[in-house]
């Protein structure tokens, strides 16, 4: 597998009970924390500086890749330019910013 090293980045997702819990990093024995610590033990997380939760509606970029991704058993990467199946999603997230 080819990793490229590209800094630090910020996780943002629409579900503010995981944002919190990854936030805190705290034990936790539920499936929301057994969730947590799959991902705080993933390669590469270290480089995580922030957990942001956002609104489902200035998130339909990760929305449409997540739909996307399902039933392939691959990661994909696109630096520099975005695939152009998102690209009027990539629009509608940042008319929610202005």
């Amino acid at each position: 597998m080819n990793e490229q090293q590209l800094g630090p980045f910020v996780v943002e997702s629409d579900c503010l009970t995981l944002m919190n819990t990854l936030r805190q990093q705290r034990m936790d024995l539920t499936e929301l924390g057994t969730v947590c610590d799959s991902i705080l033990q993933a390669e590469g997380v270290e480089d995580c500086y922030d957990w942001k939760h956002t609104h489902r509606e200035a998130n339909t970029v990760a929305h449409k890749l997540a739909h996307v991704q399902i039933g392939v058993n691959q990661c994909n990467s696109w630096v520099g330019f975005p695939p152009s199946f998102i690209l009027n999603e990539m629009y509608l997230d940042s008319s929610h910013l202005a």
